[in-house]
């Protein structure tokens, strides 16, 4: 039994070689699979034949069928698998058109039809599918229909141990479909396996860069800054535009691989949808405010809706971000509005700032890491707030936009959660 599956093996496998790809692998196994079957029985019938004498007519079928059988197995030896499967299949639908014709309906092809439709879907090159699927149709049916006029010339010379065997072919080829269905469902759960330990690896590359981002990097930040102030030791207290400017970067420097951190673990957040009070969550936000912020008094104002669904955790982030924004780019007196709506598509928050504001040119800009405008230089920030809120917003399927905008005159950004994502557990 071992040497038989072992050249069963060797067989479907003729042609076939690591280079190749998953769905070419697979057409020509199919394709071997088809004729080596096929071939075997043929061979059968034709011994049959030569014991048991019968038509000659049928003994000229069965050696032309072996003879397709073989060159497509040649074909696809010599390494040809798209020509071979398109010899096979346009050579059949021939000779089963052809056998149709000689001898009508009493040879019962009808199986033999279908399942050359069905080949032609699975081991045939895409551009080609179309064209052979009509074509068998077209004879089938110009046979089907010439035949009460025209009838068989062969018809009273077949016999019809032939409309078995074409029958028997006929179940071979469906039965190896199906045995390409389970081949590719095996791979496939192999792939998906692979992919699985792929990611897993990713994964685990990922907190390790994440680890040296904010252990290893930030540890000779550390450093620099707290080498510049014993240096200001060394001089006495003696403060410079130096070293100020070296601590300032520092900080900066610092604040920037805390960013990285945060960007690079936002797939990692668990946001479970709730019931959102604005009210309290704005609250929220202005308790958290950095020293620098709270010391300009801002004054934000909420208005339209105080309770939402939504996940808690995506708009808070983005609330706070775009908040801090319009404090801290802010040449003025600090009033961020925030208001609130529901549409039958989403909610829609939009949050206004009376800030420095953003040309009409880099709308889109504003929202890539670490870009930061011209006239923001001067200000602290490490440019990856807005970036943060973006990735954040399309994770949970919403959209962040700036809907105006203008220099001294402040930013409009809108925030649209579809309802959907208000019902969907997003754990």
């Amino acid at each position: 039994m071992k040497t038989v599956l072992s050249y069963y093996n060797r067989i479907i496998n003729i042609g076939v070689t690591n280079e190749m790809s998953f769905g070419k692998k697979l057409r020509t196994r199919l394709s071997n699979q088809c004729v080596s079957i096929a071939a075997l029985f043929t061979i059968i019938h034709i011994i049959s034949i030569l014991i048991v004498p019968s038509s000659p007519y049928e003994l000229y079928i069965s050696f032309s069928w072996l003879t397709i059988f073989s060159t497509t197995l040649f074909l696809n030896y010599k390494g040809l698998h798209n020509q071979a499967n398109t010899f096979l299949i346009v050579l059949a639908m021939l000779q089963v058109g052809l056998i149709h014709h000689l001898f009508g309906p009493m040879t019962k092809l009808e199986p033999m039809y279908l399942c050359m439709v069905m080949m032609t879907f699975f081991i045939i090159k895409s551009q080609y599918k179309a064209i052979i699927t009509i074509c068998i149709l077209i004879i089938y049916i110009t046979n089907t229909l010439a035949y009460p006029y025209i009838g068989a010339p062969l018809e009273s010379m077949i016999v019809e141990k032939a409309a078995f065997e074409y029958f028997i072919f006929s179940v071979l080829l469906s039965g190896t479909l199906i045995n390409k269905m389970l081949l590719e469902n095996k791979n496939n759960h192999k792939l998906l396996k692979l992919q699985n330990k792929k990611m897993q690896t990713q994964n685990e590359e990922l907190k390790r860069f994440n680890y040296i981002i904010s252990h290893d990097l930030k540890e000779p930040i550390r450093s620099i800054v707290g080498l510049t102030g014993l240096l200001e030791k060394k001089n006495k207290g003696v403060h410079t535009d130096i070293t100020d400017e070296i601590v300032s970067l520092g900080r900066r420097l610092n604040n920037m691989v805390d960013d990285i951190v945060k960007f690079q673990e936002l797939d990692k957040i668990a946001a479970k949808v709730d019931t959102i009070n604005l009210s309290e969550l704005i609250e929220n936000i202005k308790e958290s405010l950095p020293d620098d912020l709270k010391n300009k008094s801002p004054e934000i104002i909420l208005t339209g809706l105080t309770e939402i669904t939504s996940s808690r955790t995506c708009v808070y982030l983005i609330l706070k971000n775009l908040i801090e924004n319009g404090i801290k780019y802010n040449n003025n007196a600090p009033i961020v509005r925030i208001d609130c709506q529901r549409n039958l598509m989403a909610y829609v928050i939009e949050v206004s700032d009376n800030g420095i504001g953003i040309p009409d040119t880099y709308h889109e800009e504003v929202f890539v890491m670490f870009k930061r405008l011209e006239q923001l230089k001067d200000k602290k920030g490490t440019g990856l707030g807005l970036s943060i809120s973006k990735k954040l917003a399309q994770k949970y399927d919403a959209e962040l936009n700036i809907v105006s905008s203008s220099e001294s005159e402040g930013t409009t950004f809108r925030l649209t959660i579809p309802l959907h994502v208000s019902v969907l557990d997003l754990d």
